[in-house]
């Protein structure tokens, strides 16, 4: 991704303290709770959107605490984080193509969710995200004075309706900002390419890293298990223990494969059972024997949150006693709602990306919540939301890119995306850079883990910020 570089950058000096609701949105077996109180930042200027925080965070659900937000002198798009493209410079001689309107200076780019089904939940917030991303965008200005339109389209996390869908929207669009799910995006990729047309995937498939025209925004996730069993290994005494994978059957699940045994082999560590099981599937109870009887201590669950109640469910109830280590799609706060709320909070460890919900030394959330208290006011706090609305930071920015080279064709748009580098996603991931092999398209080898907490925003606690272990560090696309 490209940020224009400035004379001058914005320094965030933040004393804030925002403390939402407890629980997000409701799934699966997740209760629903009291949405917290509507709260309207009258932002008008990327400045505002910036300055309106404190406003939001004084006026937020009745347990808040009183927040105050200052910063810099800033008056333009490129000193808030995540919307610098506001000061885009566009090409004299502009070539276009599909989902560009010269009239109304206007760009489509698409959307693919699952709105309904078992993921529905969360491809609903991921898409809350991506749009409020862009009404804050294009309030502000747009990208060099060009409006963003988003187009989405409603994949059921079922493939063969996701490439209904991807037909009905894809000739009307520029690029695709986001594709939620590795098997819709190992769907859509043969067409993705013979259409030449980019699209950011809404998951960390390693073996999307070997298509052309897709992209992923943080550590693919061979990586992120690497990195999770290194800190079980540092941080839980894992030497000492056995350890188990419990794993969605496809390219996610292949993928946890190949970083557990990666780390198992490297780490001499013992392991005790690799159990698939189907997206969808309403018992756990086979899974959760084989744990108890093979004795696992260290479970890592490659799973979507629904399935990780079940999982976890079942084996409580066979009183097996181990840690779990929660891949970044296993996880959502509306999980400490659930019967295995004791367990999440007591044993269970969450590998992802990023940072703790609102964290005042990290200036890329000021601007996310401050548009996100004006126009999603009852969305609760998800890592879910926050990943969406980083999606929605890169498409700009190649958006951005393509424009200053004076080609928002779709072969502009390509060469745009492999010459992005050092994208810097405002301290809410790692920055990101982009490039023509598969290898150097892996964005970022970090991976934070996280405690579970039902105090904190989003029900999570940073034990260890963005680390890339040896092992992470060495590890080749393919081995």
């Amino acid at each position: 991704m490209f940020i224009k570089k400035v004379s001058k950058r914005l320094t965030l000096l933040t004393a804030l303290t925002l403390v939402l609701t407890l629980l997000l949105l409701a799934c699966g077996d997740a209760t629903s709770t009291t949405a917290p109180a509507a709260t309207t930042a009258a932002a008008t200027t990327v400045a505002n959107v910036t300055t309106a925080v404190a406003t939001t965070a004084a006026t937020t659900a009745a347990s808040a605490t009183t927040a105050a937000a200052t910063t810099a002198a800033a008056t333009t798009g490129s000193t808030v984080p995540g919307f610098s493209v506001v000061n885009t410079k566009v090409a004299a001689t502009l070539k276009t193509g599909p989902g560009v309107d010269q009239a109304t200076r206007t760009i489509k780019v698409g959307a693919l969710f699952p709105l309904s089904g078992p993921v529905g939940p969360y491809g609903k917030i991921q898409l809350a995200a991506v749009e409020t991303y862009f009404k804050a965008l294009n309030e502000a200005g747009g990208i060099g004075g060009y409006k963003v339109e988003v187009v989405s389209g409603d994949t059921a996390y079922q493939p063969q309706q996701a490439v209904q869908q991807y037909n009905k929207i894809a000739p009307d669009v520029a690029m695709f900002s986001v594709i939620l799910g590795t098997p819709i995006v190992q769907a859509l990729k043969d067409q993705i390419t013979s259409e030449k047309i980019i699209a950011g995937a809404s998951t960390f498939d390693s073996s999307i890293l070997f298509e052309k025209y897709v992209y992923i925004q943080a550590t693919p996730y061979p990586i992120e298990a690497i990195n999770g069993i290194d800190f079980a290994v540092r941080q839980l005494n894992g030497k000492s223990k056995k350890f188990a994978l419990v794993y969605q059957d496809d390219g996610y699940g292949a993928d946890a494969i190949k970083g557990y045994n990666t780390a198992i082999k490297a780490y001499g560590l013992t392991d005790v059972g690799q159990l698939p099981f189907k997206v969808g599937d309403a018992t756990f109870t086979a899974q959760a024997t084989q744990l108890k009887n093979n004795g696992a201590e260290i479970v890592l669950l490659a799973s979507q949150p629904s399935e990780t109640a079940k999982i976890i469910g079942a084996a409580s109830q066979l009183g097996v006693n181990a840690k779990y280590l929660l891949m970044s799609p296993a996880f959502t706060s509306s999980l400490l709602a659930t019967p295995v709320k004791d367990v999440l909070v007591a044993d269970s460890y969450f590998v992802s990306k990023g940072t703790s919900w609102g964290d005042p030394n990290v200036p890329g959330w000021a601007p996310m919540l401050s548009a996100l208290a004006k126009y999603v006011p009852d969305q609760k706090p998800s890592n879910w939301y926050s990943f969406g609305w980083i999606q929605a930071i890169i498409t700009a920015n190649i958006l951005a890119k393509a424009l200053e080279q004076g080609d928002i064709s779709r072969d502009g748009l390509f060469k745009a995306l492999e010459s992005s580098k050092n994208i810097d996603l405002a301290g809410l991931l790692p920055n990101a850079s982009y490039g023509s092999t598969p290898d150097e398209r892996i964005p970022s080898r970090e991976t934070t883990v996280f405690r579970l907490d039902t105090a904190a925003p989003d029900g999570t606690v940073v034990v260890d910020k963005s680390f890339a272990s040896d092992l992470a560090k060495s590890f080749k696309l393919g081995s």
